[in-house]
């Protein structure tokens, strides 16, 4: 295990996410919490907080994530980058880990302090150290479990037992 990505599998259909994504629509990503940052107010990195919808491929992959680690405290949510654009150097607030798995076909890596790279389609992140997503020509989709309670460590550690 290194201290930035967990490249995990999990059986998820990417169609059906896909199809998910599209019923919901999109706000500026604001950071509630932590003010006077770029998360303020970003129209570039869009996002829509997740609903429990009964028979959903969202809901059937966060029981098995949430089951597996032991979680209790988390937010779903999708993401659409904006091509071109980036996501700032960052810290996570409110997160001890996430479970991402990127949608898109064509799409930049994520970038950990100092210049750990690392292109992933389904992981668990260490979202407590800085990390950034460079500018991409095309739009980078994804689906996140933002976990409150359970360390990066922590989550890896129970994910692969």
């Amino acid at each position: 295990m290194n201290d930035y990505i967990e490249h995990i599998k999990l059986d998820y259909n990417k169609d059906y996410l896909l199809k998910e994504m599209e019923t919901y629509s999109y706000e500026p990503f604001q950071n509630k919490v932590k003010k006077g940052t770029w998360s303020d107010y970003y129209p570039s990195w869009l996002f829509s907080q997740v609903e429990n919808k009964e028979m959903s491929e969202v809901n059937r992959i966060t029981s098995i994530i949430s089951q597996k680690i032991n979680s209790k405290d988390f937010l779903v949510h999708f993401f659409k980058q904006q091509p071109n654009t980036e996501v700032p150097w960052h810290i996570d607030t409110n997160t001890e880990s996430s479970f991402n798995i990127i949608l898109s076909d064509d799409f930049a890596p994520v970038i950990f302090e100092p210049d750990k790279e690392f292109y992933y389609k389904c992981a668990i992140l260490n979202v407590k150290r800085r990390h950034t997503v460079p500018p991409y020509p095309k739009e980078r989709l994804l689906l996140k479990m933002s976990i409150a309670d359970v360390k990066y460590h922590d989550a890896v550690k129970r994910w692969n037992e």
